[in-house]
């Protein structure tokens, strides 16, 4: 034997192996042989990433041009599922760590010397805290928070972004 291994030792999916280390990105990714994904490829990352920013599965499949299907098979792979997962972990504490700033920009709009701004920024306040809105108190799920950190904030942007208060109730009636 000169060192070469044999077609009998070499693994299922070594031409894919092979044809990976000449650079050739467009082959399938490589399964176990129950069919899970051994790695992720840039594309699979991005779909987890358009997930967790909150897409729709319709959505994602049209911007990747994947089938539906296929984007649902995928969320039922370990590995995928635990991309997805680490994705929505880094996206939670992201919105924990700009929950100080919310704070201050409220706190800055409290001190506006234009009333309309004021009661929009108390509003914001006592919705944050739990004290007004429809049913949502402290203590509801993480999916129910997350949700209404989103309206929330897409309200503090329009409300900083000197939006007429018109469009500022539009957002508001939409949302509830």
């Amino acid at each position: 034997m000169d060192g070469t291994p044999s077609h009998e030792t070499l693994p299922d999916n070594w031409a894919q192996i092979t044809a990976l280390a000449r650079g050739d990105g467009a082959l399938t990714p490589l399964r176990t042989r129950d069919g899970h994904l051994l790695a992720l490829t840039q594309q699979h990352k991005r779909v987890a990433r358009l997930l967790a920013e909150g897409k729709t599965h319709e959505q994602v499949a049209d911007e990747v041009k994947w089938s539906l299907e296929h984007i649902e098979r995928l969320l039922l792979d370990p590995l995928f599922d635990q991309c997805l997962r680490k994705m929505i972990v880094n996206a939670d504490q992201r919105l924990e760590a700009m929950y100080l700033r919310v704070v201050e920009v409220i706190g800055e709009k409290l001190e506006s010397t234009d009333e309309d701004i004021q009661l929009k920024a108390a509003r914001l306040q006592l919705e944050v805290t739990g004290r007004i809105g429809k049913g949502e108190r402290p203590g509801a799920g993480a999916e129910d928070s997350i949700n209404r950190l989103t309206r929330l904030a897409e309200r503090l942007v329009a409300l900083n972004g000197g939006k007429s208060k018109k469009e500022v109730i539009d957002v508001e009636v939409q949302t509830q």
